[in-house]
Parts: C-alpha cells; structure tokens; sequence
C-alpha cells in the first residue's frame, strides 16, 4: 500500500515567540498549502506579546487543522518542543521555524522518504537559505560526515519518527541553543540511529538581523561544544565544567523566566484572601 493512499497522521510542531508578522504569516501560509492533507499543525506559543499571540489566535480560529497552545511565560525552544512532543498525536515530527518556509510537497516527500527508508529514526531536507524579503542565497551544503564536528543539518528541516523521539526522551532541557545538535548527535552516536538527508531542497531558512545577533552566535557554538561533550562523554575536567555551566544557566533562566508569574499568582492569592 502506498503512503499517498495510507496517509499517515503527521505533527507539524512549530514554537513561536515574537517572530515578525510577516515572516509568521508567511511560515504559516507555507504549512497550511501543503500538498498532503493529513495533518496537524501543533503551535506552541512561548509567552509571546499580544500582537503575536491575537495573529496565531486568528490563524487557528480559520483552520481547524492548528492547535494552538499558550504557555504562561516565556519558557525558551526545547522546553516547549518537549511539550509538543508530549501533545503529539502523529507517527511523525515535522519540525518547522516560525520564520521559515516549507515548500508546498515537503510533508509528502518526507514522509514517502521515511517510508522508503523504515531504519530511519529522522531525516533533514536539502536547505536554500533565503533573505529577510525571501530572495534565494545559496544552497546549504549537508555532509553528514562531518555532524561529529559540527552540526550539518537544519532543524525545521527535519521529519522525526515520534516513538523514536520518545525512546531517547526527546531533548535536553538543559540545551539552551543547539538542541537539535544535541539530539542529533545523541540519536545517531548514542543510540545508534539512522539519520539521513533528503535529497530534494524542501526547506527555506529565512536569514534577517534577528537571526545574526554576535550574541547568539556565541552562545550557539558554546552550546554546541556542550552538545559535542554530552556525547562523547565529559571525561576531561573542561568537559565537565562546560556541561554543568549548561546546566546551572539553563535552570537559572527558567527560574528567573518564571519568577514575574509567581509574583502574580501570590499577589492575586492575597488579594483573595483579604
């Protein structure tokens, strides 16, 4: 039987926090025209303003397909993709950016690759790098021989197996950035999982001045050499070190992420009691 004909139930899971509106739509626009039809769009929003959070409110009241979920506070990516995970009702994973752009057959010809290859626990698509008005960059090149070095793969570009995701216990909560490396790597050197790329480009990452912060960037090769040190193993006393600095910024972050929230809830518990 073919997949066309089985059209197994596939999870777009997508995080938003305060992504420009028309970078949003656009990403939007592009999951919703896809070609295959059996799917459900899971959008996580991750406390984001009121203007973002009245634009998804928008898409979801016009298609029954979106399930929009609010967290209370802004509780970062991986948080929020494991909370996606725990929600997901599909066989797979389409992961997509709020800011990026799948192409019109990329649901269909993931899931016919993933058919095609059963050993698969997930595989990323050829990547265009787009700019800020959508005009085509270049091609990303994707050696997977060299993922033990860095990360070769895009993350919205990639199709998981779920009960795969949930054998490994999806991602590192304490991977701030570079989550996906960390998983990757965990899958494929850890478990020993097959990842592979599929050959058709069925991905566009948006590339605009949010995205190219120095800052980000910085904090974005740290967490990969913590992501590299997970793997292989903290053995050295530098590896420990640059592991347990993940993890006390990770759990510092989402103190201080909900902290106003707690300061609300007893605020408003007093208020009651008097």
């Amino acid at each position: 039987m073919s997949v066309t004909t089985m059209k197994p139930l596939v999870t777009v899971l997508m995080a938003v926090f305060n992504t420009p509106s028309p970078y949003l739509r656009a990403s939007i626009n592009s999951i919703l025209s896809q070609s295959y039809d059996n799917f459900e769009f899971l959008i996580i929003d991750d406390g984001s303003r009121l203007v973002t959070r009245f634009e998804l409110q928008n898409f979801a009241a016009t298609d029954k397909r979106i399930l929009l979920h609010h967290m209370d506070c802004n509780v970062g990516l991986t948080t929020c993709l494991n909370y996606g995970i725990s929600m997901a009702r599909g066989e797979f994973i389409l992961r997509h950016d709020s800011d990026d752009v799948s192409m019109p057959s990329r649901i269909e010809l993931s899931v016919e690759y993933m058919y095609a290859h059963p050993s698969l626990a997930a595989a990323a698509s050829k990547t265009l790098v787009i700019g800020a008005a959508g005009e085509p960059i270049k091609l990303l090149q994707m050696d997977l021989t060299q993922l033990i070095k860095r990360n070769v793969l895009v993350h919205g570009s990639t199709i998981f197996r779920k009960d795969c995701l949930l054998r490994v216990g999806g991602y590192n909560e304490h991977m701030l950035l570079a989550q996906d490396y960390e998983l990757y790597l965990r899958l494929a050197f850890v478990y020993r999982m097959d990842i592979l790329v599929i050959p058709q480009v069925l991905y566009c990452l948006r590339v605009h001045s949010q995205s190219l912060s120095r800052t980000r960037l910085f904090r974005q090769h740290y967490y990969s050499a913590v992501a590299k040190t997970l793997v292989m193993g903290p053995s050295s006393s530098y590896g420990r070190a640059l592991y347990l600095i993940a993890v006390y910024v990770s759990d510092l972050i989402a103190i201080a992420a909900r902290l106003p929230l707690a300061i609300k809830r007893i605020a408003a518990n007093s208020q009651s009691v008097r």
